[in-house]
């Protein structure tokens, strides 16, 4: 059980939505702070290692990249990586 600082709704309408740092609302009324103003319009950061935005990868398997994936599947896996792990696993 954490004990401390408790936060109302009001201090979480200070934090970003996508990440939760300090942030001010915009002209829009979205609450975020401006690197993920930013990552919204642009795009993820050449170099960040993603491939795709990470809201893609909530419906894809996160190995594969490729093969859709019910967004209720708690591994995030398709039917082939899943098999194939399995595989690694019983050798």
């Amino acid at each position: 059980m954490r004990t401390g600082t408790h936060l109302s709704v009001d201090d979480l309408d200070r934090l970003c939505w996508r990440c939760g740092a300090p942030a001010e609302e915009d002209a829009k009324g979205r609450v975020l702070c401006g690197s993920c103003r930013f990552w919204i319009a642009v795009g993820p950061m050449p170099g960040s290692g993603n491939k795709y935005p990470l809201e893609w990868y909530l419906t894809h398997c996160w190995r594969c990249e490729e093969a859709e994936v019910p967004a209720s599947d708690d591994l995030g896996l398709c039917a082939s990586c899943r098999q194939a792990i399995v595989g690694v696993r019983a050798s």
